[in-house]
C-alpha cells in the first residue's frame, strides 16, 4: 500500500522530500480505509511470508546461513572454507 501511495504523493508533491511526512500521510490514508479496501492488501502479505515457508515440512526456510568459528572435523571444516569461498561475493562484511 504505502508503495503505491509513495509513487502517487511524488507526483503530486514533487518538492516534499521529508519521509516523516510521506508516512504520515500514508498512516492517514490507511486509517481512513474501510476493512475491505485493507484486505486486499493484508491478502498480499500473507502470500509473500508464505513464500518464505516449505510446503512439506511448514518449517521456516532460512534466508542466511551462519558459520560458527568452532572447532570442526576435517571433512567439514573443508565444507565450510568451500562454502564461505563461495558466498563471499554475497556476505556482508
Amino acid at each position: 500500500m504505502m508503495d503505491d501511495f509513495r509513487k502517487s504523493y511524488k507526483e503530486v508533491n514533487p518538492d516534499s522530500k521529508g519521509v516523516k511526512t510521506v508516512a504520515k500521510e500514508g498512516g492517514e490514508k490507511w486509517k481512513s480505509m474501510t476493512d475491505e479496501k485493507k484486505k486486499v492488501f493484508v491478502k498480499s502479505v500473507s502470500t509473500k511470508k508464505q513464500a518464505n515457508i516449505d510446503h512439506s515440512t511448514g518449517d521456516k526456510i532460512p534466508r542466511s546461513f551462519v558459520f560458527s568459528r568452532c572447532k570442526l572435523p576435517g571433512p567439514l571444516k573443508q565444507l565450510q572454507a568451500d562454502l564461505r569461498k563461495l558466498l563471499l561475493p554475497y556476505t556482508a562484511l
